[in-house]
């Protein structure tokens, strides 16, 4: 931590420090293991053994927690494939009605019947 070691601890030393993952680390760890010994006096089991538990819970954890995100992301998926779907069922039914409508029939036939008469009109 004394960076210089003159045997005083500046601010800016002890900021550097703070910040650094290996002085985090090592936090952690301190009260990771006091948490530990703490839980084990408490239920009188061995520290091994209640730190082999505590692994044994934070694995589940971890392996319940992949489990839940894997099924959102699925169901997320299947609701984002369902609006595409729904949007194009949208358009699709829009272009129908564009299409089937009084004026656009009138209008097809009017083209269909200028096809056949080339152009000219029938008088």
């Amino acid at each position: 931590m004394d960076l210089n070691k003159d045997g005083k601890l500046t601010i800016a030393e002890y900021e550097r420090f703070s910040r650094s993952a290996g002085a985090q680390k090592f936090v952690r760890n301190m009260k990771e293991r006091k948490a530990i010994e703490q839980w084990s006096a408490m239920i009188g089991v061995d520290v091994g053994k209640a730190r082999a538990a505590m692994n044994l819970g934070a694995h589940h954890q971890r392996r319940r927690s992949a489990i839940h995100r894997q099924r959102n992301a699925r169901v997320f998926a299947h609701r984002r494939r369902q609006a595409i779907a729904r949007r194009h069922q949208i358009v699709a039914h829009k272009r129908r009605q564009q299409r089937t409508n009084h004026w656009a029939q009138l209008g097809q036939r009017y083209y269909a019947a200028m096809k056949r008469s080339g152009g000219r009109r029938e008088l």
